[in-house]
């Protein structure tokens, strides 16, 4: 079985995890280790259209979009459900 590497982006740790509170921050944080580091293809439900080459794991009504490079899971933004993927197209 393959392990994942995580890599957050800038935009990911300095203004979407800052803002987060800290015990949703936590479980996102554990949702992202036990998951995206073990199969992100499975927990990762694909987006589509123009962002077709990305992915969205579910926390809570939190959403971590990420996209899988070889080994490497790069975590782009964390975002509540509210606020969409608009600025991703």
């Amino acid at each position: 079985m393959t392990q994942y590497r995580i890599r957050f982006s800038d935009r990911a740790q300095s203004e979407d995890l800052p803002k987060i509170d800290v015990f949703v921050r936590k479980s996102i944080a554990i949702a992202i280790e036990e998951k995206l580091t073990i199969a992100p293809e499975t927990f990762g439900k694909p987006l589509r259209h123009k962002m077709r080459l990305l992915r969205v794991l579910r926390v809570g009504d939190w959403r971590v979009v990420f996209s899988i490079s070889g080994v490497t899971v790069h975590v782009l933004a964390i975002r509540h459900r509210k606020q969409g993927y608009d600025d991703f197209s």
